[in-house]
């Protein structure tokens, strides 16, 4: 019990140095490129042949007013990959908001 009391009150120390959320832009509609990988590793080779720096990539055109955005993204493994689940959220909010970190 102690032990869950101390995750718990690291948790909440963590949450609440949360920095606010300061989008880029709010996109209403856009299309979204999703490449997947089945590995991290593989994730990585794709990238260094790209020389890509992150897992995403957006442009926004507003010559044609149109955006799009190509993810680079590791396929989760079953339903209890949290981290590759976060991963694909965390994108996608770049996708539709632009740089908020």
């Amino acid at each position: 019990m102690k032990n869950t009391f101390t995750v718990l009150l690291v948790a909440f120390a963590l949450l609440a140095d949360a920095a606010p959320i300061e989008t880029e832009f709010d996109l209403r509609t856009t299309t979204i490129i999703v490449n997947w990988f089945d590995s991290e590793a593989e994730l990585q080779l794709a990238l260094d042949d790209d020389e890509l720096a992150g897992l995403s990539e957006c442009e926004w055109r507003p010559d044609f007013n149109i955006s799009f955005c190509e993810l680079w993204l590791v396929r989760p493994v079953d339903t209890e990959d949290a981290y590759n689940f976060d991963t694909i959220g965390h994108e996608f909010y770049h996708a539709v908001t632009g740089s908020f970190h």
